[in-house]
């Protein structure tokens, strides 16, 4: 983990966790939720979720801001979304306890996925791991 200085800190863009960090140029729609306090430079935008809204349901939701985005983004050799039309950006939201139900079904659904992704790895390792013992020369 890298530290801000004083005088980054006091230059920086921070938010705070739980907020939704969002790409908008060249890779736009790789987006993350922060678990902690933190900076981030000018090719990034931050949403950062009222008490009103769930930020897991709302990380969920950038998927759909992402294909608007993309729809959106300036042509050329490098697409770039700029804050403006960020901004302008809707989408539906339900109330806070429908968001939390959504959120939680996807949080767990990305840790089923983490989950299989880190057996598929181990499983990859034995099978390597046999692969060598079996066919290792004598």
């Amino acid at each position: 983990m890298r530290k801000l200085s004083i005088t980054g800190i006091k230059n920086a863009r921070i938010v705070p966790e739980d907020s939704i960090l969002i790409t908008s140029i060249a890779s736009i729609g790789k987006n993350a939720l922060t678990l902690r306090k933190v900076s981030f430079n000018q090719q990034i935008n931050a949403l950062v979720p009222s008490d009103d809204n769930e930020p897991y349901f709302l990380l969920s939701e950038s998927e759909i801001w992402s294909n608007k985005m993309e729809n959106l983004a300036s042509s050329g050799t490098l697409k770039i979304v700029n804050k403006k039309t960020l901004s302008n950006l809707t989408t539906f939201v339900p109330q806070k306890k429908e968001q939390s139900k959504i959120g939680l079904i996807f949080k767990d659904l990305d840790k089923s996925i983490a989950a299989n992704a880190r057996d598929q790895k181990r499983a990859f390792k034995i099978s390597n791991a046999q692969s060598i013992r079996l066919f290792k020369p004598d």
